[in-house]
Formats: structure tokens, sequence, C-alpha cells
């Protein structure tokens, strides 16, 4: 006859870690490289940044790391405001490298440091810089602007948008 011993389940993989304070699991996940103390755990693939979960392992119910460790320092981030980064870097969780800033001045610096997506890199383009070039050659050669857009696909005010530089100013 069987006994319990005979159906054991498999030895689970404990996690040692939940009894950890929050504060030293986080510190296990990150690495001094240069002045940032960068985060060697998960990272969201969509956007570089790294998340940490203080009461389960489960990363996905979790919170931005930046954020986290920012409120462990400072106290709550008022409403409306953004955990910044100085050095540039969506993976670093040092705290002399953050700082408080509004929607404003995220995007000032998100500006600043060139990574907009503008021209080509924007999802929504169908047009690329040669043919913005083309666009502005023609019409300086007197074509329509109808017969631009035409050619291109696109529409007449995105032709005169794009002469009148109101977009693709950087071309």
């Amino acid at each position: 006859m069987a006994t319990s011993q005979d159906y054991q389940s498999p030895k689970r993989k404990s996690y040692p870690t939940m009894s950890q304070p929050p504060i030293k699991r986080f510190m296990r996940k990150t690495k001094r490289v240069g002045d940032c103390l960068v985060w060697i755990g998960y990272l969201n693939p969509k956007n570089g940044y790294a998340n940490f979960n203080p009461t389960t392992r489960h990363v996905a119910w979790g919170m931005a790391a930046h954020r986290w460790i920012y409120e462990q320092k400072h106290g709550l981030i008022p409403a409306g405001m953004f955990v910044l980064h100085k050095c540039d870097n969506p993976a670093c969780v040092s705290i002399d490298h953050l700082y408080l800033g509004t929607h404003a001045d995220n995007m000032k610096d998100r500006t600043r440091r060139g990574r907009s997506a503008r021209g080509e890199t924007n999802g929504c383009a169908r047009l690329t810089e040669t043919a913005v070039i083309e666009i502005r050659w023609l019409s300086s050669q007197g074509s329509s602007g109808r017969a631009i857009a035409q050619q291109f696909g696109v529409a007449l005010y995105t032709v005169q948008k794009i002469i009148n530089r109101k977009t693709w100013r950087h071309v």
C-alpha cells in the first residue's frame, strides 16, 4: 500500500529573500557601474525602466524602482510629479541621480537629450527625410501642393506644413 511518503511533492523553490526587508532585496538587485547604481533585476522591455515590488516577488505588480527608492529617501511623490534621471539611464536607481520634475520638465529633458520621436523615428511617419527634401525642392520649382501631395500619397495640408516648416523643421 502506498504511503504519504510515496506521494511527496517535489521540493518547491523557496524565496528566502521575502523574509528580508524590502530595501535589502532592492539593493541585491543593483550593481555599481561608474556613477550609476544600475538595476540588474527585471527591466521593462518597452522602456528599459526597472520594476520592483516591495511586498512580493511579482515584479509585474510592482512599481518603477527609481520611484520606489526616491520615496524611501524623500517620502511620497506629490501627485502629478515625475522622478527624473540626471544621468539619462532608465535602469539607474542611484538616489543621487534622481530629482522631481513636472511632465513639462520631463518632455523638455527628453527633447534636450534627443530622445523625442521626430521625423522618421515617429511611429506615425509616412515620409522619409529624403521625401521631405524632395517635397520642398518640388515646391521651389513651382509644382503645386496638390500634385506633390498626390505624388507622395499624403494630404495637401501635410505638404503645406512641410513647405512652411511647421513640421519636419529639423530637415
